[in-house]
């Protein structure tokens, strides 16, 4: 049976013409990290997507240098895989001539208010929600990793998402972990309709506003998918409508994690980078562990 390639690679990508011969777009990086031990029997690639405006580099560490969520799951034993979307990271960007609309840089306050780490009138003192287990000492960190990124290019960025699943589903199914943005384009219904049956489970950390059918009924087909929400989205009016679209869905292979509620409070938009990134890992890897789907 045929392996998912075990070093790190580029997608095939598509020759546009340059100069007086070609240079390649809408290509994917691909990094690979091998496994750390043999703690794990199960030989089901993992791979992670990260959100909007992001880079693989959030899933290598955390702001303040800790191991970060690849790193823990090549430590378990796992064949992981870590993609830089379509444009951003080190999967070249385009060039701006075929690219229409602006390029968008988020800036910190934008990140603090919109990520729930603090309130905005907080954000020139630094003062975190309430049992926040975002590290504002390093925010300049996580700001430093934010990429620059067009909105309009989803269709492109998708499409990009589908190409890696296939390219690493060559034995088999894969596990995929994703957050924000990237889970929102994975559970779009073209991308499902591609990759439904390629992913064994799937990871939807904080998914950002869906892209998928109406009311949310049907954002997974043929998969468990466990979507999971930090802290403080009861009272933030950006997450409010996102995770009822979620948490309404009547859909029997989905299962909904609220962190606050297995123990873990003040988680910000980005869990892989709070204080208790371990913790939370652990969580979802026992997910991904298990064999049957447990009671939340």
């Amino acid at each position: 049976m045929p392996t998912p390639p075990r070093v790190s690679f580029f997608t095939k990508g598509e020759r546009l013409p340059h100069s007086t011969s070609y240079i390649i777009v809408n290509q994917n990086y691909v990094q690979y990290v091998p496994p750390r031990s043999n703690a794990s029997t199960d030989a089901t690639p993992l791979l992670f997507i990260h959100g909007g405006g992001l880079t693989g580099a959030n899933w290598e560490s955390t702001p303040d240098r800790r191991p970060g969520w690849a790193v823990r799951a090549s430590e378990s034993g796992r064949h992981v895989y870590i993609m830089d979307g379509v444009d951003s990271g080190r999967s070249q960007r385009a060039p701006d001539e075929i690219r229409p609309g602006p390029v968008e840089h988020r800036g910190a306050l934008e990140m603090w208010d919109r990520f729930r780490f603090g309130r905005a009138e907080d954000f020139e003192a630094r003062k975190v929600f309430p049992d926040s287990v975002f590290l504002a000492s390093h925010l300049d960190e996580l700001v430093a990793c934010q990429a620059a990124r067009r909105r309009i290019v989803d269709d492109i960025e998708t499409s990009g998402i589908i190409n890696v699943i296939k390219e690493l589903a060559v034995g088999g199914k894969i596990d995929v972990v994703c957050h924000s943005h990237g889970a929102k384009m994975l559970t779009d219904p073209h991308c499902m309709k591609e990759v439904g049956p390629y992913v064994r489970k799937a990871i939807l950390v904080e998914p950002g506003t869906t892209a998928t059918s109406e009311n949310g009924k049907s954002f997974v087909e043929g998969m468990k998918c466990l979507v999971v929400w930090g802290d403080y989205v009861a009272d933030h009016p950006a997450w409010v409508p996102i995770v009822k679209i979620f948490d309404q869905a009547p859909v029997p292979a989905v299962e909904i994690m609220h962190l606050p509620e297995v123990g873990l409070k003040g988680n910000s938009h980005f869990p892989m980078s709070d204080a208790n990134s371990d913790e939370v890992w652990q969580k979802l890897l026992d997910w991904l562990d298990a064999k049957s789907r447990p009671s939340l």
